[in-house]
C-alpha cells in the first residue's frame, strides 16, 4: 500500500516534469524572437477576456457592492422588476427570496431567485429599507366626479 502511494505520487511528479518541460520545448522551438511570444499571449489574454466579459463585470460588481453597500442582508430589494428579500451575495449572484407585488401582498412566494451581480449596472436597484423605514405605494382609487371635491380633501 505504502509502495503504491510512493508509486503515484512519483508518476503525477513526472507527468508535471515532462508537460513542463514540453511547453518549455515548444516556446524555445515556435517563439525564438520574445517579442512574437508577447504577441501571441497578449492575443490569447484577449480572447479569454472578450469570453469572460460577463464573468469578469460580475465579480467587479461584487467589490463595487462591498464597497458602496447599496443594500445588505436583510433588505427588501428590486432589481429588473425583481422583487425579494437579500438572503445571500456571492462572488457571482446574489439571492433573493422573492416577494410578491409590493402593492398587494408583500408576503414571500417562496420562489429562490439568483440575480447576477451585473445587473446593478445595467438596471436600477431599488432598496425598500435603504434610510427610511417607510415605505410608500401609489395607489389609485377610482372616484365618481360627484365625490371629486370631497375625496381631494381626504386625500
Amino acid at each position: 500500500m505504502k509502495n503504491e502511494a510512493r508509486v503515484s505520487k512519483i508518476m503525477r511528479l513526472l507527468r508535471v516534469v515532462v508537460i513542463g518541460g514540453n511547453f518549455v520545448l515548444f516556446l524555445i522551438i515556435y517563439f525564438p524572437d520574445i517579442r512574437a511570444l508577447g504577441v501571441v499571449i497578449s492575443l490569447i489574454l484577449a480572447i479569454v477576456a472578450l469570453a469572460a466579459k460577463d464573468l469578469i463585470i460580475d465579480i467587479v460588481a461584487y467589490f463595487y457592492i462591498l464597497a458602496r453597500k447599496p443594500f445588505n442582508i436583510g433588505h427588501v430589494i428590486e432589481v429588473n422588476g425583481i422583487i425579494g428579500e437579500l438572503i445571500d451575495l456571492d462572488f457571482l449572484q446574489f439571492n433573493l427570496l422573492e416577494m410578491g407585488d409590493l402593492t398587494t401582498s408583500m408576503t414571500l412566494t417562496g420562489r429562490y431567485v439568483s440575480v447576477p451581480n451585473r445587473y446593478i449596472f445595467e438596471y436600477p436597484v431599488l432598496n425598500y429599507n435603504h434610510t427610511y423605514k417607510f415605505v410608500f405605494v401609489d395607489t389609485f382609487i377610482v372616484v365618481d366626479v360627484e365625490k371629486r371635491d370631497r375625496a381631494l380633501r381626504l386625500a
